[in-house]
């Protein structure tokens, strides 16, 4: 995959690096839940790319979890919506 998956971002960091983090919550600033569900089906394609690299291997996704969906809890305190119940 390419800087949206397993890979690296041109930095040479595991993505998302800093600065795509940084991109990604600009870009995704009025809508926390988008950038949950954007960053969770990546987490899948992570998963998935892995699997098929070593399907012998399932391994432990709990890295992969804190890189992909961690940071945006950490970021935004949690997705809440923003519409009245």
């Amino acid at each position: 995959m390419d800087q949206e998956g397993i890979g690296r971002g041109r930095c040479g960091q595991p993505w998302p690096c800093g600065q795509a983090r940084l991109a990604l919550v600009a870009e995704y600033r009025d809508n926390a839940i988008g950038l949950f569900l954007y960053m969770a089906g990546l987490l899948y394609e992570a998963i998935d790319d892995l699997h098929r690299l070593n399907p012998s291997t399932t391994g432990d996704v709990t890295d992969l979890f804190d890189r992909f969906l961690g940071w945006p809890v950490r970021h935004h305190g949690g997705a809440r919506s923003t519409t009245p119940p």
